[in-house]
């Protein structure tokens, strides 16, 4: 896979806010990394390296996104990423520690901005640093409206607490 050049980002649903001079300056910016099947890219509670802090798109294959309960009130969340999602935004936004595991679910190519490179084009091209950081708002915003949805299925159906885990990983 790491002989294949990078496709057109602006085919991508993520990359079409961005003109077509504005996508040339991101992939200066990006890192390209393939990855085998089963291979975790991130892993839930650790502190991201300086290159895992990052924006991370799939550009081919999938990528499965998994959480554990951590505590009494929190759910598990299960879900295959495809070409064009992007993931690793909580560690990104907060500095914080990566929040799920996130594997290879065959061959992957992953295409990251890392969060310094971002810092560094907010200090001359502010313009399109926010709009970077619009797309990851929306993002977060489908990501919580999808979590809602699951849980009001859940709650409507009646389901007891024990039983959310497995309905809202579905």
């Amino acid at each position: 896979m790491s002989d294949e050049p990078l496709p057109n980002l602006r085919d991508r649903e993520l990359f079409q806010v961005f003109e077509a001079s504005e996508i040339e300056q991101i992939e200066q910016l990006l890192s390209m990394t393939d990855h085998s099947d089963g291979a975790t890219i991130i892993q839930s509670g650790q502190a991201p390296t300086d290159l895992e802090r990052a924006l991370h798109t799939v550009i081919q294959g999938e990528v499965s996104v998994t959480t554990s309960p951590t505590a009494a009130n929190q759910v598990p969340v299960a879900r295959i990423l495809k070409p064009g999602e992007i993931f690793g935004l909580v560690s990104f936004v907060t500095d914080g520690k990566h929040t799920a595991t996130c594997a290879a679910k065959g061959p992957v190519r992953i295409a990251s901005l890392p969060r310094r490179s971002l810092d560094a084009l907010a200090n001359g091209r502010e313009a399109l640093a926010v709009k970077i950081f619009q797309v990851i708002c929306g993002q977060l915003a489908r990501d919580l409206r999808a979590c809602d949805r699951r849980l009001a299925n859940a709650l409507h159906k009646g389901l007891e607490w024990g039983e959310l885990p497995s309905f809202v990983s579905r």
